[in-house]
């Protein structure tokens, strides 16, 4: 039977959608992990008998061994095969989730929960990459924006999972549900992923172990920001400065570094990544203000859950939408456009009915849904459409790494502005708080105007040593 889809007419064209749908299948399984846990929260307190700090750390350790192993993920994957370096994140990150889900104390939860991010850390940019390599050009935004329709359905579906589970099995489910998911992603890949073939490249462990240093060291300074210790900030960020140093005088002298300075030439790849970090930023502050304020008005953990869903379900559809309209000419930026200005619109909506109830909240959850669900297809297409193929790992390495560290700035800037604010009561405080998503989300649009003359061949210096990709359609103004 013939399929409407002109791209699955033949056995490739299914091959790669199969492999599309199994990426996202990955997708959502670690996205809805992420988000699984934090209704969890009072539970594990009770029944591990953690303190405040162990109950913190439980949380982050995921996102600090994630956010330090992308970069160096996506390189390893570029020297031998995204594919294989996927099905091996996927291992591990199957490991950290049974690992937690054995857990008898609060340390060993912690070091199950950084195999967990490391495992994640190792699969993330390859389903980015792959999902780029295997779709079609003309289809590309399409696949991005079903990637972005199946991260907001685990960013809805990951605090109701969880707290279900929670409720109906206890914690540890919340662990187990995702082995089998793993399993049979990683088995279903294992037989339709393509395999190209390795690149002959050595691989600079010493750039690796300082460039993750460095990402672990900013995350750990950001995740202490907002709680008044000093030496917790400043220790990390020194580490940051002398590692992030070596790295650099390193990269420059050595023509097999982890990084290719090259690539760092590349202005829309650079702008865009920017814009990348931003976006993530803004939705982690903005959900943890409403879910600061919606707390203090009286809600539970369910009914706030609910509140908040209204946004990622909306995202669901736009999504979709959204990614077809990146597929036109033009589309790309002008999707950035509009899915930022949905943002900017919605916050400002929420910041200015706070207190009001949850039901003035809506129209504002709405308006930032169809951001979230319009926005994230187009720089993703914008930043790596002119990239040669050796570079798509590593690019998307810092494309996800600049997300992830994008959304632990979002909290420590929230933190920051709660914890200054603070006399003031909840309610002016979160409202001052909303001045950081807000700041991020002008300099991601400013960013996006600031390219709009600019077309996609001429948006880097020519990239030694390759053959640029053909520029996509809408990639020209």
């Amino acid at each position: 039977m013939k399929s409407q889809d002109p791209d699955m007419k033949s056995n490739s064209g299914r091959a790669s959608w199969a492999v599309v749908g199994m990426l996202n299948l990955v997708s959502f399984t670690i996205g809805m992990e992420s988000y699984a846990i934090n209704l969890a929260a009072p539970t594990l307190i009770d029944s591990l008998s953690l303190g405040l700090t162990a109950l913190m750390w439980v949380i982050n350790a995921y996102m600090v061994a994630l956010a330090s192993t992308l970069v160096v993920a996506g390189r390893l994957g570029d020297r031998f095969g995204s594919t294989r370096m996927l099905l091996l994140g996927l291992g591990v990150f199957v490991l950290g989730s049974a690992s937690c889900a054995v857990a008898t104390n609060g340390t060993f939860l912690i070091g199950g929960r950084a195999v967990q991010g490391l495992g994640a850390g190792l699969v993330t940019p390859h389903i980015v990459s792959l999902t780029f390599t295997v779709t079609p050009v003309h289809r590309r935004g399409f696949a991005f924006g079903l990637g972005g329709m199946v991260a907001g359905v685990a960013v809805a579906a990951g605090p109701t999972v969880g707290g279900l589970l929670t409720t109906l099995f206890g914690w540890r489910s919340i662990f187990w549900v995702t082995v089998p998911l793993g399993v049979v992603a990683g088995a279903l890949l294992w037989h339709w992923a393509p395999r190209p073939s390795p690149q002959k490249a050595a691989v600079d462990i010493t750039g690796a172990a300082l460039l993750t240093l460095s990402i672990a060291g900013l995350a750990i300074s950001l995740l202490h920001a907002g709680q008044g210790n000093v030496v917790a900030v400043a220790a990390p960020l020194t580490l940051v400065a002398v590692t992030a140093l070596v790295f650099q005088q390193r990269g420059r002298r050595d023509g097999t570094a982890l990084l290719p300075f090259e690539l760092l030439g590349h202005r829309m790849f650079l702008a865009m990544t920017v814009v990348a970090a931003s976006l993530p930023a803004a939705v982690t502050a903005m959900f943890f203000l409403s879910s600061y304020v919606l707390q203090h008005a009286g809600l539970s953990p369910a009914e706030v859950g609910l509140v908040l869903a209204i946004a990622p379900a909306v995202s669901v559809p736009c999504a979709v939408l959204g990614g077809r309209w990146t597929d036109r000419p033009g589309g790309a930026r002008q999707v950035s456009v509009t899915g930022l200005i949905c943002f900017l619109s919605g916050t400002i909506w929420i910041m200015s009915t706070l207190g009001s109830g949850p039901s003035a909240l809506v129209p504002g959850l709405v308006v930032f849904g169809i951001g979230m669900g319009v926005v994230f297809a187009g720089p993703v297409n914008l930043g790596l459409a002119t990239l040669p193929e050796k570079w798509l790992g590593v690019a998307s390495g810092i494309f996800s790494t600049g997300q992830r560290i994008g959304s632990v700035i979002g909290a420590a800037l929230v933190g920051l502005t709660l914890q200054a604010t603070a006399d003031l009561g909840p309610l002016q405080a979160a409202r001052w708080a909303f001045s950081a998503p807000l700041a991020l989300l002008v300099l991601a649009l400013s960013i996006v105007l600031g390219t709009w003359q600019a077309t996609t061949p001429l948006d880097g210096p020519p990239l030694l040593g390759s053959t640029p990709r053909p520029s996509r359609p809408e990639s020209v103004s």
